[in-house]
């Protein structure tokens, strides 16, 4: 499965916090857009494009922190949510 299989809103995620739960869709989002692929995307990249949004703020740093280890793979993805892990399991 690629980032792109995980654009769904990651409810019932392990950090229990909206905040955490958009930017981890953020990096999902970016992941897609930019070749879709699994890997580590690094803060300054993730900054670089949120700003390219228009919506960027730099209190998504700390959340950003708590999740991004969860975005380098569909299996962790699938750690960090309920909503990702049943696209998994399917």
């Amino acid at each position: 499965m690629l980032p792109n299989d995980f654009l769904t809103f990651p409810w019932d995620s392990v950090t229990k916090n909206w905040e955490s739960e958009t930017v981890a869709r953020n990096i999902i989002s970016i992941l897609s857009r930019t070749g879709n692929t699994w890997r580590t995307l690094s803060w300054d990249e993730y900054k670089n494009e949120r700003l390219k949004d228009g919506s960027f703020s730099t209190s998504e740093k700390a959340q950003f922190d708590k999740v991004v280890h969860y975005c380098t793979s569909s299996e962790e993805a699938g750690k960090y949510s309920f909503v990702w892990r049943q696209k998994i399991e399917r």
